[in-house]
């Protein structure tokens, strides 16, 4: 069905996130790989003053029971839900160092790391460095459980004459495997670092947590689970996590891939509708992954994709994902979650349920189906125009939390065709009403990329004037058509279409004895329309080569006589 879908660029957002929020920098965990440096805050920030509906929520209490709409709240476990490993060292009181930053090696360890170079050019010297050598790495010890075969290596004068990458070994148990080089961004959790990872000379990203958690223990527990959830997500569009330890303080950090780029939502409004769609597809390709290894994110928006530099679509925070019974590593991450967890701005009913049992792989789906409205219009589904004209945050705080509980999503919309209408049945309220998966909403997008947008051309083209009608969006039309029937052979609504845009085209040949550019279209067609059309353009290019010919025969009569 034609609709009104422009590709154009995206409107205003009805009014600034900002304004319901008295926190001017709203930060998300998704910062993580940010190579922007983050604003710095206190890590004990009261949650009476974050306001912003886009902010992830993480505790697991009542919407209702909390001041802000927009704080960054993460559903903590139930008491019986622990990690199966050993459990977390309790608590201890911060110290200053936490409130500074989360480093993961010591200070003396990184003052011997700066100079090790230099020590270790001076010939015997047994500490760690590229010695004589270009080998600026640290190979560290590991405990292997199992036999491996290779060469065994010393550490001793005569391997180091012999060998230059020997000098590469660290020596020390106490080398480090990470130096931390600055920070990039922080969350309303973590704390995400530049480091290099010593043994293979290459710049990671770190996170840590936030010092000063309510519940430190419960907050150890998600971020273990995040780290092994995020690990065990092997895919392109998945942020790879390579490591997860805790320093010498005893501190936990897990380290991932640093990526150059920016978060989509910051990017999104400079994007074409086709690039923003191209982002979208494959972020749905990393969530049906998940969803196929048995996790729910929970947590999908703009600002968790990260976009790179090079093309790279990354989807990075999966900090409130849950798991359900596919998940293969259940002994190792938290399994019973309490409800009240995501963003507002963007969110599902069920989200905000106390009972998390409605939780389910069509709960992406509606995110998905969120963020496809944001490309569209520009700014999220719950953030209502009417909002605009509230006095105060808090009023708006609980506007928004009633438009997620009622699943209001703002109807004044300029774009009201196909895909408008996939992501208004991406948001059904019943789960059940939603596409059953994630491939069902990628297909329809797809489809709707060609014969969606064929039959928009074609109403387009059909509501101009002769004057102005040109055989571009025919042509247009007919190609996509032409994919859409290739992908789908049986699509109804595709072989209506094409049969109706080749008509069209050759009729407008026809009126402007263009007969061979008609023919190109309709000459192999069995429909019989089609083939009518054929018949007149074959029988217009007849008379137009019998008149040509007349034409230049009298012409040839002529110039003979008057030469004679």
């Amino acid at each position: 069905m034609a609709g009104q879908d422009q590709n154009q660029p995206q409107n205003q957002r009805p009014f600034e996130p900002d304004e319901l929020s008295t926190n001017p920098t709203p930060f998300s965990d998704a910062d993580a790989l940010a190579t922007e440096q983050g604003s710095s805050g206190s890590g004990n920030q009261p949650l009476e003053i974050q306001l912003d509906p886009l902010a992830t929520i993480r505790e697991s209490q009542s919407p209702a029971l909390f001041s802000d709409a927009d704080a960054t709240i993460a559903s903590a476990p139930d008491d019986e839900a622990r990690l199966s490993s050993t459990a977390p060292p309790p608590p201890r009181s911060p110290s200053p160092a936490d409130d500074a930053a989360t480093l993961v090696i010591a200070a003396d360890q990184q003052l011997r790391s700066e100079t090790a170079t230099e020590m270790a050019s001076q010939p015997g010297n047994g500490t760690d460095g590229p010695s004589r050598s270009t080998w600026n790495l640290r190979i560290h010890s590991h405990n292997v459980e199992g036999q491996l075969s290779g060469i065994v290596n010393r550490t001793n004068d005569a391997a180091l004459q012999a060998s230059p990458v020997a000098a590469a070994i660290a020596q020390s148990a106490s080398a480090p495997e990470y130096q931390i080089l600055g920070m990039l961004a922080q969350g309303g959790m973590g704390i995400v670092y530049r480091a290099r990872q010593t043994s293979l000379n290459r710049e990671m990203a770190i996170k840590t947590l936030k010092p000063g958690q309510d519940d430190p223990i419960a907050a150890q527990e998600m971020f273990v689970s995040e780290a092994v959830i995020t690990a065990n997500l092997v895919h392109p569009n998945i942020v790879p996590v390579h490591d997860l330890g805790r320093n010498a303080e005893g501190k936990l950090f897990y380290s991932m891939k640093q990526v150059s780029g920016r978060d989509w939502r910051k990017a999104m409004p400079e994007l074409s509708r086709e690039e923003n769609l191209d982002i979208l597809l494959k972020v749905c390709d990393a969530v049906a992954y998940a969803h196929s290894q048995g996790v729910i994110n929970r947590d999908l928006k703009p600002e968790n994709v990260f976009v790179g530099s090079y093309g790279e679509v990354i989807v990075l925070d999966w900090g409130l994902a849950v798991v359900n019974d596919r998940f293969s590593r259940r002994d190792s991450v938290l399994i019973s979650t309490r409800g009240c967890a995501g963003t507002l701005a963007y969110a599902a009913p069920e989200l905000f349920d106390t009972d998390t049992r409605r939780i389910c792989p069509q709960t992406d789906v509606y995110l998905l189906g969120a963020i496809l409205f944001e490309i569209l219009e520009g700014f999220p589904p719950h953030i209502l125009k009417s909002f605009s004209q509230l006095a105060g945050p808090r009023k708006r705080r609980d506007a928004v939390f009633a438009a997620v509980r009622n699943n209001q999503i703002e109807q004044d919309v300029r774009n009201s065709g196909e895909l408008m209408q996939i992501a208004r049945q991406a948001m059904a309220t019943s789960p059940s009403e939603r596409f059953p998966s994630v491939e069902e909403l990628q297909k329809a997008i797809r489809q709707y990329r060609t014969t969606g947008r064929a039959e928009e051309l074609l109403a387009e083209v059909r509501s101009s004037t002769e004057k102005t009608t040109s055989y571009d969006q025919y042509q247009q039309s007919v190609a996509l058509f032409t994919e859409a029937l290739r992908l789908w052979p049986s699509d109804q609504r595709a072989i209506a279409g094409d049969r109706a845009a080749r008509r069209g085209f050759a009729e407008l040949a026809l009126r402007r004895s263009d007969f061979d550019l008609g023919l190109e279209v309709v000459a192999d067609r069995s429909e019989s329309e089609l083939q009518a059309l054929a018949t007149q353009l074959t029988a217009g290019r007849r008379r137009r080569t019998i008149i040509r010919t007349t034409w230049l025969v009298s012409s040839g009569l002529a110039m003979l006589l008057l030469g004679l």
